[in-house]
């Protein structure tokens, strides 16, 4: 559990090294989600009803679809074939964690990130 915590920390010194990266990626989000709200209001601004839903049903829809959006398209295997081109993968052979572990922690910690802020 310790080669996890350091994980974590290691992550968030990572995601915090570049800050005005790290502020516009959440500031990005943020947009996404107010855009998303702003729509929905002003396709109900002069009725109750749009494709059958009202206003309260397409909020919560909205509401969910931002929270599964930052848990599922927030991942970093992307980073695994930068891992496989750069011949990097090795080194998960002298690592007291395996390269699984290691690259599904990440992939953990990375939607905890995006679900915290």
């Amino acid at each position: 559990m310790k080669k996890y915590l350091q994980l974590l920390k290691l992550s968030f010194d990572l995601y915090t090294t570049y800050r005005l990266n790290f502020v516009l990626w959440r500031i990005r989000q943020f947009a996404f989600f107010a855009s998303l709200i702003f729509f929905w209001q002003a396709m109900y601004a002069n009725t109750t009803n749009v494709l059958g839903y009202s206003q309260p049903q397409m909020l919560t829809y909205g509401v969910g679809l931002a929270f599964l959006r930052s848990i599922i398209i927030a991942t970093r295997t992307g980073d695994i074939a930068s891992e496989i081109k750069d011949g990097t993968l090795s080194r998960f052979l002298l690592k007291p964690i395996g390269f699984y572990q290691y690259w599904a922690s990440l992939d953990i910690i990375d939607k905890i990130f995006n679900l915290a802020f």
